[in-house]
């Protein structure tokens, strides 16, 4: 099929167009939202102190595209999403200001997470001004509470 100006199908695709340029990214539109969205893309790994025997990363991308992979952790994970062992639970939504982070997941056969926290700073080794995100992440099963840790999303840098 071509499509011609005036055609109805060229009309609804400039729409679409429109509406997908005005309406900026899909998590925050504000410049902002941008900029903590920028300040706040990478790699994390939840610090939940005694539940050892669950590993759980946490990829942030403003554009929902994957992360380069580590040069120093090949293994780690680069698609964006909370992953919980091995197992990518994508975000259904995120929220990030100067000081505030709060997320969801979709759920996993009946499995989902939940973040709300803070965001603050830190120097790493050389590095300074690292975010880090701190405060309380929840496992619901068929919608109910079965885990609660509070703990920190610690960035993951490259020394």
């Amino acid at each position: 099929m071509r499509l011609q100006l005036g055609h109805p199908w060229s009309t609804l695709c400039a729409f679409v167009a429109c509406i997908s340029v005005l309406a900026g990214p899909v998590f925050g539109g504000s410049a902002l939202q941008r900029r903590h969205w920028l300040d706040t893309e990478g790699l994390y790994y939840f610090d939940k102190g005694v539940t050892a025997n669950v590993e759980i990363a946490l990829v942030i991308t403003r554009d929902g595209r994957p992360i380069p992979p580590k040069a120093n952790d090949r293994e780690a994970p680069t698609l964006p999403g909370l992953h919980v062992s091995g197992e990518r639970f994508k975000l259904r939504s995120f929220s990030v200001s100067s000081k505030r982070v709060s997320f969801r997941t979709l759920h996993v056969r009946g499995v989902s997470y939940s973040f709300e926290g803070d965001v603050g700073r830190e120097d790493v080794d050389v590095i300074e001004d690292v975010p880090f995100l701190t405060g309380t992440l929840v496992k619901r099963a068929r919608g109910r509470v079965v885990e609660r840790w509070k703990g920190r999303f610690a960035h993951a840098v490259i020394l």
